[in-house]
């Protein structure tokens, strides 16, 4: 599964400005996906005036939200959640004319990488490792722990050694025939799905592999605990 950004265009209903005076008539505004954003995190929206003939053109655009689970910078368009676990809508305006709401979804913020330090073993004529355990973790003021998983944060998961100048040449691999993939944290916290380190068939195996293990923010921070190293040993 990888991480990716889609646009979704949302199209507001004509505005009372006739089609004679190039008036913007409609705005389309790009919706992320995920649809998603953290509490204390950003994610970045933007939207587009339209004229009669489908033509971008220069515009006032306000930014607007009438939930407190969110926050938006009416001039930027840039979203941070303040609220975990409940949805917020945004609009964009031009004058009388508002664009349809954008519902995101506000999820707990990452706010450490935990990863148990380990040594995976890999037996003999075994295949794959099993599960390279790296859990995204929220705090938490009723969790015994202090901490909660966190769901929808990129992890990415990186061979890092053996060092394959040509990937075309590698001995091991995650899943997909990859070095580095990025995946997405479920409701345990963890990857979905799962990530392990594979033999490649007809090569001979390493003894360690080394995996580095990092989490983004929807912005693109990293988050605490990142760089982190899981130890695979092939018997």
């Amino acid at each position: 599964m990888r991480f990716c950004l889609l646009g979704t265009c949302l199209l507001a209903a004509c505005s009372n400005l006739t089609a004679d005076n190039g008036g913007v008539v409609s705005l389309e505004v790009q919706r992320p996906e995920p649809a998603t954003v953290e509490v204390g995190d950003t994610i970045q929206l933007t939207a587009v005036a339209l004229d009669r003939n489908g033509e971008a053109v220069d515009a006032n655009i306000v930014w607007r939200t009438s939930d407190t689970t969110l926050s938006v910078d009416s001039t930027t368009g840039r979203v941070t959640g303040r609220v975990a676990n409940q949805p917020g809508r945004v609009q964009a305006s031009e004058t009388t004319l508002s664009s349809q709401p954008i519902t995101l979804n506000v999820l707990a913020a990452a706010d450490t990488l935990a990863v148990p330090p380990d040594t995976l073993l890999v037996a003999a004529g075994v295949p794959a490792s099993a599960p390279l355990a790296a859990t995204v973790l929220s705090r938490s003021d009723t969790a015994v722990s202090g901490f909660v998983p966190a769901s929808g944060t990129r992890l990415i998961f990186s061979i890092t050694e053996p060092a394959f100048a040509d990937p075309a040449a590698r001995t091991v691999e995650l899943p997909g025939g990859v070095l580095v993939d990025t995946l997405t944290s479920d409701a345990s916290g963890q990857a979905l799905p799962d990530a392990t380190v594979n033999r490649v068939s007809g090569t001979t195996r390493p003894d360690t592999v080394r995996v580095t293990v990092a989490a983004l923010h929807r912005s693109g921070k990293t988050v605490a605990g990142s760089g982190q190293v899981i130890l695979v040993v092939f018997q």
